[in-house]
């Protein structure tokens, strides 16, 4: 009758005087800022959509980084939003890349391993610094695998949603 998900990663901010975690409590998986002692609960990521991950904060515990796809389930991108709850979550990763990313922030949230891939792109994986998001170093180089690729993906790939009935949709490729 009902799902309890289970909350297992907590990160103390703020000297140990607060910690981050994440909640369904509002309708949406989001991060809280909650006080050791328990007396505040505040809202950190503020928009209509599930986070994936929380990766962490910057150095000073201002900001959050964490990785969601408000707009299509097929992809996924980074964000940062102040820890104060204040104002809506940043999008980090480049508009000009869509697709998949995963990010592992280092301590300190300055620098992170970005992977970056989609449909007809390969993998690719750099050092880059946050949050301008600049490349610094790339780690591996796809060339010859694009090369490979193009035969394979010349024609264009279509994603699309299809509406099955009762407020669900799918979403599908061809």
């Amino acid at each position: 009758e009902t799902w309890l998900d289970v909350v297992d990663t907590v990160r103390w901010v703020r000297g140990g005087a607060n910690f981050l975690w994440t909640s369904e409590r509002g309708g949406w998986r989001h991060v809280y800022l909650a006080a050791k002692d328990g007396s505040t609960t505040t809202p950190v990521t503020r928009f209509d959509a599930d986070i994936l991950q929380l990766l962490g904060t910057d150095a000073t515990d201002q900001w959050v980084y964490v990785t969601a796809s408000p707009t299509d389930a097929t992809a996924s991108y980074l964000y940062r939003a102040r820890t104060n709850g204040e104002g809506a979550p940043e999008r980090v990763t480049p508009a000009d890349q869509p697709g998949t990313h995963t990010y592992r922030l280092a301590p300190g949230g300055r620098l992170a391993f970005h992977t970056w891939s989609r449909f007809d792109v390969p993998p690719t994986t750099d050092v880059v610094e946050l949050p301008s998001h600049r490349v610094l170093r790339t780690l591996t180089d796809t060339t010859a695998l694009r090369v490979a690729l193009a035969p394979l993906v010349a024609t264009p790939v279509e994603f699309f949603t299809v509406d099955v009935g009762g407020g669900v949709t799918l979403d599908g490729w061809m």
